[in-house]
Parts: C-alpha cells; structure tokens; sequence
C-alpha cells in the first residue's frame, strides 16, 4: 500500500520505518527541515517505567510494555546508570505510605534515599527513593532512527505541510503531529478532538560535576525535576512555572521563545532541592505540549491510536517509551485488522 506518515517526531519515524518493513511504500512529512526537531528533542528524555503515575495504574502498565519494545528496537540509545530519585514533598497528593505501596504493587524495584544528604532539604521532604529508571540519548537516537529510515527505503518529505490531496496519493495516512494534530486532520478533512495544549519551557543548566549523573523528581502535585541532560548538562522542568500558557481547545500553536521563567523555577525547586541554587541558566528549549483534558486528578497520559475513518488513522502520545507499540498497532491499520474507532 502508498502510506503517508505526517509528523516526523520519534513516534511518526517509527510508525514509518515499520510499515516499510513489512513491506508498504511510505513517505514520511513534516512541515519543519528535519526530523525530530520538535517535542522529541525539548524532552526530558526519561524513560517512564511508571514510577511518575501513582494515581494512574493504566499509564504504568502501558509504560511497562512500551518500555520492553522501546529496548528491543532502540536499546542502544538508552543511557543506564546513574542515580534517579523520586522525592515526597510535604503536600504531596501521594503520601509516602501510599507511593511505597503503589511501587510495590507495580513491581518498581526502590530503595530509601537518605533525606538528610546534601541532595534534599528535609524540612521540605518526606521521604526519598531511589529508582531503576533509564534516560536517552538524543542524538544517538536521532542517528538509529535515521538509519532504520534509509535502510527501510523511507521516503524523506521535509519541509511540506498536509493537504487534502494525500487522500488521492495514499491508500493510509497516519496522523503523527502531536501538537500539530488538530492541524493536520483539519487539512484531511478529518474531526478534530478538545485537547489540553500548553506552551512550555524547558531551561537548559549547568550544575557542578558532582551532580553530573543525578536526576530527581519532586512530586506529587505542583513540583518539579531536574534531569540529566545533553553534554554534561541538565534540564529543569516544573508543573507550574514552566507552563507559559495553557488553553483547552482544538487549536493548537507552535512554540515560541519567551521571557525565561527559570528564576522562579529554580528558587521554587531549590526549597527542596538546595543544590539547584548553584544551577546557572544555559539556556531553553521551548516547545508545545499536548495533554488530554480533565486528566488532573488522575495524571493519566495514554497513547491512543484511534481511527479517524477508512484511510485515516491518529498516533497521540507524549511519552518516548510508548513509540514501538504505538507503530505496531499503527500497522495494524494499515493491514486493515480490528482497531478501536
């Protein structure tokens, strides 16, 4: 079959470079110049393993699985080692009792932190574990997938926008624009869905070496993290103060440099954390990030592949794992087997 996969982010490459294997004639568009220039590299790039989601058992199963065919086809972009933590704040809508046994119920594998160590401000945190969770390097990645592209015989179409035309050029098209996925279908004459957009910044800071391999989440509410990053660096993300603006609706936009937020993101975090007060702001990445709506009680993040119509198909998803399974069931669309309308 002629496949068009629009949206060159990692879950529209891979969704391509599997259905070229079995044998399809795809082409890959985007609308920027080149691959995963987008939500794939202004990522945290932590590889879920569920830890993230105590108020959502689903999510955590489907990190779970997407986690085991993410290694199997990416697994030599994935960056082991390291000390990750998971941090109770005090005020957190998890408490400490109910995440160990949420992690035990799950069978994620912790161990206690010291809270006293120079990591934690123990007036600020309960409770502190450390976790088995891995993190990806980008640009190793972006080189594997590039790879699998060519040897799949995936045809490149950067720098081109959808158009109500594919529908006379391709036998299936698949919807892979995250943020640009309203867009896209509006262009396909496709029904476009309310989603939560937000545009968000991600600072890029430099910390001394001894913090070079740690990365901690402070959870469970308006909190935050810090994550290794690219080049020895690291990337700060907060619930609160890294979301420049939020909207409901079908109309997304794309991301935009602003005035940085990272001084209130550091001194919020450093309360916590009082070695971010030594963070020095490198930079941002910005980028456009897509969320379910009515989702906040739970923190439910699924990756839903949903038809549109008889040609027409939707990858929706933000977490990194999740991009093997959702090509496969995107396969089998295109190989006409059941998939939930």
């Amino acid at each position: 079959m002629r496949v068009a996969v629009i949206g060159a982010g990692l879950f529209g490459c891979t969704a391509a470079v599997h259905a070229a294997r079995a044998g399809h004639d795809v082409t890959l568009y985007d609308k920027a110049s080149e691959i995963m220039a987008g939500a794939t590299k202004a990522n945290q790039l932590r590889l879920h393993r569920g830890y993230h989601y105590p108020r959502s058992a689903s999510t955590v199963e489907e990190c779970r699985q997407g986690l085991d065919a993410f290694t199997a086809e990416y697994g030599e972009a994935i960056l082991s080692g390291g000390n990750q933590y998971y941090a109770i704040a005090k005020g957190s809508k998890t408490s400490v009792d109910e995440y160990i046994r949420f992690m035990d119920e799950q069978g994620l594998d912790w161990h206690p932190a010291d809270i006293g160590s120079h990591l934690f401000d123990e007036l600020m945190i309960d409770a502190a574990f450390k976790v088995t969770e891995s993190r990806v390097d980008y640009h190793k990645l972006r080189s594997i997938v590039e790879r699998d592209l060519g040897r799949a015989g995936v045809k490149a179409a950067l720098n081109q926008s959808a158009t109500i035309g594919m529908r006379e050029q391709f036998d299936r098209i698949i919807i892979a624009g995250y943020a640009g996925t309203n867009e896209i279908a509006s262009a396909l004459g496709c029904p476009l869905v309310k989603l939560q957009y937000e545009m968000v910044e991600k600072p890029i800071v430099q910390l001394p070496k001894q913090y070079r391999d740690i990365g901690i989440v402070v959870m469970d509410g308006p909190f935050g993290c810090i994550d290794p990053g690219d080049k020895g660096m690291h990337l700060m993300g907060h619930v609160e103060h890294a979301v420049r603006s939020r909207w409901t609706g079908t109309q997304g936009k794309d991301a935009t440099e602003q005035a940085s937020a990272f001084k209130a993101m550091a001194t919020s975090l450093s309360a916590y954390l009082p070695f971010l007060s030594q963070a020095e702001h490198i930079g941002s990445h910005w980028t456009a990030r897509v969320v379910l709506p009515a989702k906040d009680a739970t923190d439910e993040r699924p990756t839903l592949v949903t038809r549109l119509d008889e040609q027409v198909m939707r990858i929706f998803a933000g977490k990194l794992g999740h991009a093997v399974t959702a090509a496969k069931d995107a396969l089998a669309f295109i190989d006409n087997e059941r998939l939930a309308a």
